[in-house]
């Protein structure tokens, strides 16, 4: 499932997997609409379902907040619910963005970071008493 604007200059938008694009059918949806996801998903009726869509950019997220929540939160939440309505038995795995598989690029020390993500080694240890 891919945004329309996509699906109009494949090559383009989909360098990366040049190599499966004839053996790949690409369904064209938003994750804005659930009606359009519905549909892909009563069409296919996947059995796995990988959700590697959300707003990353870290500086468009700042700017339009409304739309970095309505394509995080409510996109996801219509992906799981024409799941579970659709295909109940579908396995699913959120990634959040592509980027997460991304090999890194090496910067040095002293560039902003590409994401505001939170190593895990970032969180303080809780020193409350049970």
């Amino acid at each position: 499932m891919v945004r329309r604007v996509a699906t109009e200059v494949p090559l383009h938008r989909f360098w990366r997997i040049k190599h499966i694009l004839e053996r790949v059918q690409l369904h064209a949806a938003t994750l804005e609409n659930f009606a359009s996801i519905m549909k892909v998903f009563m069409a296919v009726k996947p059995d796995e379902c990988y959700h590697l869509a959300a707003q990353s950019f870290v500086t468009n997220s700042f700017e339009d907040e409304h739309s970095t929540m309505q394509t995080n939160i409510d996109g996801t939440h219509y992906v799981l619910s024409a799941l579970k309505e659709v295909v109940p038995k579908c396995r699913f795995y959120f990634a959040a963005s592509s980027e997460m598989f991304v090999t890194p690029r090496r910067t040095s020390r002293t560039r902003t970071p590409r994401s505001t993500r939170v190593q895990p080694t970032e969180f303080p240890r809780w020193q409350g008493s049970t």
